[in-house]
């Protein structure tokens, strides 16, 4: 992948597409997979350099999957935002134990995607 690229993992289409229109807004390549079993397999395959992920997802959630890439030495390094209707600090929390460098509520808009995105992936730069 190109520097300053992301991995989408959302399992709702219409959000997946939403906010892969976002991410293209914000001038950040962006691929998308549907699931947390994928997302890790994209992350050792591709190594991006941001992991935006959902939390509820069939199969392997977004903070297994979270778990998983923080904790495997090959994609350890990969920053992963967590992205979620669950406004809960509760859930802020358990992301953050897994590796997550932050945390979005959905909605989100460009302006907070591309506020938050942007100081990590220019820090990987």
């Amino acid at each position: 992948m190109c520097k300053g690229s992301v991995l989408l993992v959302e399992d709702s289409d219409i959000q997946r597409r939403l906010i892969q229109r976002l991410l293209l807004a914000c001038d950040r390549p962006v691929e998308t997979v549907d699931n947390g079993e994928d997302a890790v397999r994209y992350a050792l395959e591709t190594d991006p350099d941001l992991i935006l992920m959902d939390i509820d997802m069939p199969g392997m959630n977004g903070l297994d999957a979270c778990r998983a890439i923080s904790r495997n030495p090959h994609t350890q390094h990969i920053p992963i935002v967590m992205l979620s209707s669950y406004e809960d600090k509760a859930y802020r929390l358990r992301a953050a134990m897994r590796g997550a460098v932050d945390y979005l509520v959905k909605p989100v808009t460009r302006e907070q995607l591309c506020n938050t995105l942007a100081p990590i992936l220019n820090n990987e730069d």
